[in-house]
């Protein structure tokens, strides 16, 4: 009896355990060019809303909520927005990524001004 009771409360906590494990997905971002590493980059996974910023560092570290296949989209300012589609992740193993990302054509936006000077009195 007690070892029935043992041995069923261990097949309890292994089984908590093993579901309980975290799916992670990490890595750095950095730039293609110079290799720096890009500081306040956002990395989004779209399927669950769960979105991480980059550290000093370039690193990030997010939840995926399912095993195998998940998608990704990497953004920083003044570069190409990364859509990574096939991010494959397993239980048990490390998934991580090194993103290369390039700027964007433009580094500031393209914005013309004009003024004129009123010469005019006025009433």
């Amino acid at each position: 009896m007690i070892k029935k009771l043992f041995v069923s409360l261990a097949l309890v906590i292994i089984s908590i355990s093993l579901s309980s494990q975290e799916l992670v997905i990490s890595g750095t971002v950095i730039d293609q060019q110079t290799g720096e590493p890009l500081t306040g980059a956002t990395i989004k996974h779209p399927s669950s809303g769960v979105e991480v910023i980059t550290d000093f560092d370039g690193f990030f570290s997010i939840s995926a909520p399912d095993k195998g296949i998940n998608e990704l989209t990497v953004s920083y300012v003044s570069y190409e927005r990364m859509k990574l589609n096939r991010v494959i992740v397993r239980e048990g193993e490390a998934t991580k990524l090194n993103i290369k990302m390039r700027r964007s054509g433009s580094d500031s936006p393209k914005s013309s001004f004009m003024a004129s000077r009123d010469n005019q009195p006025q009433a």
